[in-house]
C-alpha cells in the first residue's frame, strides 16, 4: 500500500514539471535581422602613363638652355578611385655592369623648372630591387578623380669634366611614384591678382582638419622663390607687361598641397597724368599721377583711358605700339587741357603704330609755333579716332625723312597718316604749316594721309597752309593719296596751298582712289599761284583731282551734297582735275 502512494507522487510531480516547462516556452521571443552586416573596402590606385623613355646615346655635357631644349619623357599620374592621396616621385638609379657615371654630373628639369645636378635632391629609400639610389623628385596630393601631367629632363652638366671616371660611363634610371591613401589632406586654394603695379598671390586654406603647420612659396618670373610663413604675398612697383606668377603651399614634411601658375598682365582701366605726377614715386591714380604720357600708355589697359589732370609739356615722342591695344587720351572731368610741344623739342609729339586704336576727345595738342620736322601726330598701320572737343593746332613741319616713302619732305602740318584709318568727328585741325626747305616736299597743311580710309563727319580744319622753299606745295588742308574718302559733314575753308588743292589735293598713284562727298562745305580756300609754274596747275581751290601720270590708277570725286563754294585760285578757282581724274557732280 505504502510503494503505490510513492508511485503516485512521482507522477503527479512529474505532470507539473510538464506543465511548467510548457508554460515557459509559450512565452519566449524569437527576432531575426531584417538587414545584412556588409564591410566593403575602398578602391585606392592611381593611373600611371607614360611616354618613351630618355635615351641619350654619345651624350656630352651642354647648358641650360641646350638641355630645356631635349625631348622630355613625360608621364601623367591620374587617381583614379575614390580615395584621396599622397604621393612621392623618384628618380631611382639602376645597378649595371658597366661603370655609371656619378649623379654629381648630371643635371635634372622637373615639370620644366630650371634645371638641378641630381646629387643635390634628398635621398630616399629605393622601391625596386636593381635600384640603389632613389631620388626624391617631389611630393603631392592627387584628389579623388584629379589628373596631373609630369616631364623630366634629363642630361650631362655643362662643368662636367673631361676625366676618366666620365669617359664612357652610363647612366640608367627609372620613375617610381609611392602613394599613399589620406582622408585629412589640408585643401588650399590659389588667386592671383593685380591692381596698379602689384600682383598678390592668395593661398587660402579650405579645410585642414588636423591643423597641420603650413609653409609657402611665391614665384614671379624667374626671379627666385620666396619661402613665407604668411599666406598672401605682393610683388609692388612692377611695370606694365606680362607676369608669370606662381603660389605654392606645402605641409612641413614637404608634401606639396596645391601649386599654381598663372599668367597676369599688370594694366589699368584709368591711368591719370599730370605735370605735378611722378613716374619714379606715382602710380597712375588720380592722387598720385604719373608726369609722362609714355608711362601711362605702357600701364593703361586696352579699352582704358589716360586722362590729363593738367595741362602738359611734352619733351619727347610717346610712342603707342602695344599690337592691337585700344586707347582713349582724354582729358579729366570738363576741363580741356594742353600737350604743348617744348621749344627744344622737334620730334612727334605722338606716334601710333602696330594696330592701335586711339581715340582723342577733349583735348589740345598744340606745336606752340616751334619749328619742328614732324607732324604733331603721325599714325602707322593704325586707327586714330579724333572726336569733338579735340584741337591739334600751331604746328611748323618743315620736314623729316619718311621711310615709307623713301624720301624726306614735310608731310602733314598737323597730322601724317600711313595705311591707317582716320576718323574726325568734331575735331578743329587749325593754324597748321607744312613748309618744308632744301628742295623737298610740301604736302598738307592740316593733313597728309596716305593708303587708308580718310571719314569725315564732323569737324572744322581751317587755316592751314603749304609753302617752302619749291613748287610742290599741295593741299592746303589735306593732300589725300591712294586712299578712300567719306566726307558727311564738317568745314574746311580758310586753307591755301601754293600749287594746288587749296582744301584738299586728292591722288591715285598706284590704286584707285574714290572719294565720295555727301555732305559738308568745302570753301574759302586759296591756291596762291606762282608764275614759273605750268597752265596745269595754280588751280583747284578747293579740289584739286589728279591720276598718275601713266594712268595705271584713277581719282574719282563724287558730290552727292553738301558744298564746294567761294574758293580761290588762278584757274579753276573751286574744283579740277588732271591725268583722266574724275569729279562727278551729283548734287
Amino acid at each position: 500500500m505504502e510503494k503505490k502512494r510513492i508511485w503516485v507522487l512521482v507522477s503527479i510531480i512529474g505532470i507539473l514539471l510538464v506543465v511548467i516547462g510548457i508554460s515557459f516556452a509559450l512565452w519566449q521571443f524569437f527576432f531575426q535581422q531584417e538587414t545584412m552586416n556588409v564591410v566593403n573596402s575602398s578602391c585606392f590606385k592611381l593611373h600611371f602613363e607614360e611616354t618613351d623613355g630618355i635615351t641619350l646615346q654619345n651624350s656630352f655635357p651642354m647648358s641650360e638652355r641646350e638641355g630645356m631644349g631635349l625631348t622630355p619623357y613625360t608621364f601623367t599620374l591620374e587617381n583614379i578611385c575614390n580615395l584621396d592621396a599622397t604621393y612621392q616621385i623618384n628618380l631611382e638609379e639602376l645597378t649595371n655592369d658597366s661603370k655609371r657615371l656619378s649623379n654629381q654630373y648630371l643635371r635634372v628639369s622637373f615639370n620644366g623648372r630650371e634645371g638641378r645636378v641630381l646629387s643635390s635632391y634628398e635621398e630616399v629609400e629605393p622601391t625596386i630591387s636593381n635600384a640603389d639610389i632613389s631620388h626624391k623628385l617631389v611630393t603631392g596630393v592627387l584628389k579623388v578623380g584629379e589628373k596631373k601631367e609630369f616631364d623630366l629632363r634629363l642630361w650631362m652638366d655643362e662643368d662636367t669634366p673631361a676625366i676618366e671616371e666620365v669617359m664612357n660611363a652610363s647612366f640608367q634610371s627609372k620613375i617610381t611614384v609611392v602613394a599613399v591613401p589620406n582622408d585629412s589632406i589640408p585643401e588650399v586654394v590659389i588667386a592671383v591678382g593685380e591692381e596698379n603695379d602689384a600682383i598678390t598671390v592668395d593661398i587660402s586654406t579650405v579645410s585642414n582638419e588636423k591643423n597641420e603647420e603650413l609653409i609657402y612659396f611665391y614665384q614671379l618670373n624667374n626671379d627666385s622663390e620666396i619661402q613665407s610663413e604668411e599666406n598672401t604675398h605682393t610683388f609692388n612697383n612692377l611695370s606694365d607687361g606680362k607676369y608669370k606668377a606662381r603660389g605654392r603651399a606645402e605641409t612641413v614634411s614637404g608634401i606639396i598641397l596645391e601649386e599654381k601658375e598663372l599668367e597676369v598682365t599688370i594694366a589699368y582701366e584709368r591711368v591719370y597724368v599730370s605735370s605735378s605726377g611722378s613716374d619714379e614715386v606715382g602710380n597712375g591714380s588720380i592722387e598720385n599721377p604719373y608726369a609722362s604720357l609714355q608711362l601711362a600708355y605702357n600701364k593703361v589697359k586696352s579699352g582704358g583711358e589716360i586722362l590729363l589732370l593738367s595741362d602738359i609739356t611734352a619733351t619727347e615722342t610717346t610712342t603707342m605700339d602695344i599690337e592691337n591695344k585700344e586707347v582713349t587720351l582724354r582729358s579729366h572731368g570738363e576741363d580741356v587741357y594742353s600737350i604743348y610741344r617744348d621749344d627744344n623739342f622737334t620730334s612727334q609729339v605722338l606716334e601710333i603704330r602696330n594696330a592701335n586704336t586711339v581715340t582723342t576727345s577733349n583735348i589740345i595738342f598744340d606745336g606752340r609755333g616751334v619749328i619742328s620736322n614732324a607732324s604733331l601726330i603721325e599714325s602707322h598701320d593704325s586707327i586714330l579716332s579724333l572726336n569733338e572737343g579735340t584741337t591739334i593746332q600751331n604746328n611748323n613741319n618743315h620736314g623729316r625723312f619718311y621711310a615709307e616713302l623713301n624720301g624726306s619732305g614735310a608731310l602733314g602740318g598737323g597730322l601724317f597718316l600711313w595705311d591707317s584709318t582716320l576718323n574726325i568727328n568734331g575735331a578743329n585741325i587749325l593754324y597748321n604749316k607744312a613748309f618744308a626747305q632744301d628742295g623737298k616736299w610740301s604736302s598738307g597743311g592740316g593733313v597728309a594721309f596716305y593708303q587708308g580710309i580718310l571719314n569725315i563727319y564732323d569737324g572744322n580744319i581751317s587755316y592751314n597752309e603749304t609753302g617752302g622753299s619749291i613748287n610742290n606745295q599741295n593741299g592746303g588742308g589735306f593732300v589725300i593719296i591712294d586712299s578712300n574718302v567719306h566726307m558727311t559733314g564738317g568745314v574746311i575753308s580758310n586753307n591755301t596751298a601754293k600749287k594746288s588743292g587749296g582744301g584738299i589735293f586728292f591722288e591715285a598713284l598706284s590704286v584707285d582712289s574714290t572719294m565720295v562727298m555727301k555732305g559738308g562745305y568745302i570753301s574759302q580756300n586759296s591756291v596762291t599761284g606762282d608764275e614759273s609754274l605750268s597752265d596745269e596747275f595754280n588751280s583747284g581751290g578747293g579740289i584739286f583731282a589728279h591720276s598718275a601720270s601713266n594712268l595705271t590708277a584713277n581719282a574719282k570725286i563724287i558730290i552727292q551734297g553738301g558744298g564746294i563754294e567761294n574758293n580761290r585760285a588762278p584757274r579753276n578757282p573751286n574744283m579740277d582735275t588732271r591725268n583722266g581724274a574724275q569729279i562727278v557732280d551729283e548734287r
